[in-house]
């Protein structure tokens, strides 16, 4: 498994522009625990992703049980 500063290495960037207040505020309430706000956005944009796709193959799981269900198969 990756660690955060491998993710944030292992891509191509881009820059994004963001409030400085937003900014200051995130480094302020995690700073410690992350060594840049590159790195704290790149794990929080990852596990949005990770969550969303679990999610997604959830809701997938429950139509094709629906269909089975539906068609007298279980």
């Amino acid at each position: 498994m990756q660690n955060r500063t491998d993710l944030a290495m292992s891509f191509e960037t881009r820059d994004v522009s963001l409030p400085k207040e937003l900014c200051e505020r995130v480094e302020r309430c995690f700073g410690s625990q992350f060594k840049s706000l590159e790195e704290f956005l790149v794990f929080v944009m990852t596990e949005l992703v990770r969550d969303n796709a679990y999610r997604m193959d959830q809701d997938d799981q429950r139509m094709i049980t629906a269909r089975l269900r539906d068609l007298g198969y279980i």
